[in-house]
């Protein structure tokens, strides 16, 4: 019975307590605060501004070396090769009427001599017959009338003298022009590419001796998409053939030796490859260094690349090429940095950068990463990449057959 007074006693003494605690503890907890807006943070890209000027774009392609002109050396008469040039081998140099081979001539020699003993025996017979003529006329003359027939005037008997006179000169004259022929020689300056007889060999009237090409010009055959074509002054008409014809840069290591040689576009093949659709251009170099011993040749069968000169656009922009995504778009920024997408013409692709066509004014900045991460609409924050090499200016009072300011590609 005494322990229920104090624990009554306990129980009002701890209560209290709690109470005051309970209130420190709540006058303690921080008041809530409102939030803050979020900040926006726009992504950086790297851009560069456009510049719009003059530009003279070149085409890039490749081909093989061919001969300019190719023949096949034939014999014109028969009979055995007495005589073989030292150059007469496979890559042999031959001039201009520079014998290679020789047939035995005893025979076009008899031959000359027997016909020379015809025309002195024709000479002879037109010569009685213009006698007997005269002495016709005189007798004829002699019987006081001036109507005779040719018969009796021995006029078909002078005229076959004459006409048999004159054939056996023109067999005089061939029988001196085969003996010309036992020498057989190259018509221009050039390289044999491959023989087929030999010294002591019988050959017949006809047959092929070598294979020759001339060495003072080649051609290279260069294959062109359409765009490319639609870059380049092609003389792909007739009237088209008068005007002045695109320069090319061939180059190639012969020997391990980087050479180049410049030339001209001088036509343009007559159709259109069925399995690639490309044009195909013959560049032609005047291969002077056969004669020259300061330079190399451009030799035939050689692979080459080839360098196009092409149109002046007054209307191109280069950019770098990390500026364009799907082939042919580009973003561009508003003047509010909004993203805007552009469809451009790809004219030129180089290593480092590309010349374009398309909506675009100087200064307009353009996009050149990131496109993957970007939308149209999107804001961002441009920093202004490293500028571009200025454009090639040329002079902007160019005609309108060297300006394609107009050209659709």
């Amino acid at each position: 019975m005494k322990l229920w007074p104090r624990k009554i006693s306990a129980g009002w003494v701890i209560a209290p307590v709690g109470l005051i605690l309970f209130a420190v503890l709540v006058s303690a907890k921080p008041k809530p605060q409102p939030n803050a807006e979020p900040v926006l943070t726009l992504p950086e890209v790297t851009v560069v501004e456009a510049e719009m000027g003059y530009h003279k774009v070149s085409v890039t392609t490749q081909g093989v070396v061919s001969a300019g002109r190719q023949i096949d050396l034939v014999a014109e008469l028969s009979g055995t090769i007495n005589f073989a040039s030292d150059q007469f081998v496979a890559g042999g140099f031959i001039g201009v009427g520079e014998p290679v081979l020789a047939i035995d001539d005893a025979d076009y020699r008899y031959a000359i001599t027997s016909a020379q003993a015809k025309v002195a025996e024709a000479s002879n017979l037109w010569a009685k017959e213009k006698g007997l003529a005269r002495r016709a006329r005189q007798e004829w003359k002699d019987l006081g009338s001036d109507d005779a027939n040719n018969l009796f005037l021995r006029v078909p008997q002078v005229d076959a003298a004459e006409a048999m006179y004159k054939s056996s000169v023109a067999s005089l004259d061939q029988a001196r022009l085969n003996l010309k022929r036992t020498n057989i020689a190259s018509p221009f300056f050039g390289r044999v590419k491959e023989t087929y007889v030999d010294l002591g060999q019988y050959v017949n009237s006809g047959s092929v001796l070598a294979k020759i090409y001339d060495t003072s010009f080649v051609e290279v055959r260069l294959p062109l998409t359409d765009q490319q074509a639609a870059l380049l002054n092609l003389p792909l008409t007739r009237r088209e053939e008068a005007i002045a014809k695109p320069s090319v840069t061939i180059s190639a290591d012969i020997a391990g030796i980087p050479t180049s040689w410049e030339g001209k576009i001088v036509r343009v093949e007559a159709s259109v490859d069925e399995a690639s659709r490309v044009y195909f251009a013959v560049a032609r170099v005047n291969n002077l260094a056969v004669v020259q011993s300061d330079s190399l040749p451009l030799m035939v069968g050689l692979f080459v690349n080839a360098e196009i000169e092409g149109r002046t656009f007054s209307d191109m922009v280069e950019l770098p090429r990390e500026a364009i995504f799907h082939r042919n778009k580009i973003y561009a920024l508003a003047d509010d940095d909004e993203i805007s997408l552009k469809e451009i013409d790809l004219l030129v692709s180089g290593d480092a950068s590309v010349w374009v066509r398309g909506p675009i004014v100087t200064g307009e900045r353009v996009v050149i990463e990131k496109q993957g991460m970007l939308d149209v609409g999107d804001k961002v924050k441009p920093l202004l990449g490293t500028p571009l090499p200025a454009i090639t200016v040329v002079d902007a009072t160019a005609t309108t057959a060297d300006t394609a300011e107009g050209v659709g590609i």
